[in-house]
């Protein structure tokens, strides 16, 4: 699925999960165990799904192995990193 709006979205209860995946596009994928997530390449359904992030204009999942969250984590640091790296060259070319 292609992701083309920005937004943060910091959580989403259980009970709206399913509206949320099929406000996404995503829900048939994740229902079906075709999604995988980033870090392992395991299997991502209802039942093990943690997270949902925009990377590269796609919808990226997480399972719930603590590896795989530890990996995000470290994931996001790295991104917001080069965010504000990118920022700072961009002030200091003005």
């Amino acid at each position: 699925m292609n992701m083309t709006t920005k937004g943060t979205i910091s959580a989403v209860h259980d009970d709206d999960l399913v509206q949320f995946l099929e406000g996404l596009g995503v829900l048939a994928e994740v229902e079906s165990g075709r999604a995988k997530c980033k870090f392992c390449r395991q299997s991502v359904d209802l039942e093990n799904l943690a997270a949902v992030f925009p990377e590269s204009g796609d919808v990226k999942f997480v399972c719930d192995r603590r590896g795989c969250l530890a990996s995000l984590a470290e994931h996001r640091s790295e991104v917001r990193g080069k965010e504000r790296s990118a920022d700072q060259q961009c002030g200091a070319s003005f």
